[in-house]
């Protein structure tokens, strides 16, 4: 599941610092807009981007209830899971409830899972081009720009009337792309944060998820979003140790224990 959640990290929310590169920024360039769509219509469906990107700037933090389900070639129904996710910073936290318990944290440069089951936390790096990304119902449009086409799916209201702005976001570049073929985010203009996210790639999987009883600016304290684990948890870093040690183990071992408090 964690390719699922890594993606969705980098897709539903990105921080406010920009990648670290040492070429020129790129031009400003407007939206590309659906082959049918309108001068005019281009022109609403912008200024909807930016209206809904400037509500969320006034955002500090979330609280939400989510259901993901990833739907895959191979098996006839969706593979299901429900939880809770808090958002804080660039950083965001997953508690997966069912059906098997788990925690994510995404932030401070990494992608960490603590299976309590297993006392086994795994850690992943983040690259220089998604260490300010962080996974939650709130997508930043003007950083998304930099790294995805964004057209409009459809315009209208939703189910009951609300208005919501349904967006599909195509990679820009190749490592992006073998990842991920195209990203639909439903969002919610009236509360500026995700409804759902729809994630399909390369080999025709899709993962869905479903974003509700979204609480903004409630309070989020640091330690809701940061991740400890008890003395004797097994540390695993599938691809790579890149801390040089810090969360315990010798550096390049991708084996170590977690002290007692420490965070990855």
């Amino acid at each position: 599941m964690i390719a699922a959640w890594a993606m969705a990290a980098i897709v539903i929310t990105a921080g406010s610092e920009p990648p670290a590169s040492t070429s020129p920024p790129p031009a400003v360039e407007s939206t590309p807009a659906a082959p049918a769509t309108t001068a005019v219509e281009a022109a609403a469906f912008e200024r909807r981007l930016e209206a809904v990107d400037a509500a969320m700037a006034g955002v500090v933090d979330l609280r939400a209830d989510f259901e993901q389900r990833r739907h895959t070639p191979l098996l006839k129904r969706p593979l299901t899971s429900k939880g809770v996710v808090v958002s804080m910073g660039d950083r965001v936290r997953w508690d997966t409830t069912a059906p098997r318990p788990s925690s994510l944290v995404v932030g401070g440069g990494s992608i960490s899972v603590y299976y309590p089951e297993d006392r086994l936390l795994e850690a992943y790096p983040v690259n220089e081009g998604f260490r300010d990304m962080a996974g939650g119902p709130l997508p930043r449009l003007s950083e998304l720009r930099k790294r995805f086409d964004i057209a409009p799916l459809t315009p209208g209201a939703g189910e009951s009337g609300e208005k919501v702005l349904e967006i599909r976001l195509t990679p820009k570049s190749e490592e992006l792309r073998a990842h991920v073929e195209s990203i639909e985010v439903v969002i919610d203009e009236a509360r500026p944060a995700a409804r759902r996210v729809t994630i399909t790639d390369p080999d025709g999987e899709r993962t869905e998820i479903d974003f509700r009883n979204v609480r903004l600016n409630t309070g989020v304290k640091v330690g809701e979003v940061e991740l400890k684990v008890p003395p004797g948890t097994r540390v695993s870093r599938p691809l790579g140790d890149t801390s040089n040690g810090d969360a315990g183990g010798p550096s390049g071992s991708g084996r170590g224990t977690m002290a007692e408090g420490e965070r990855p």
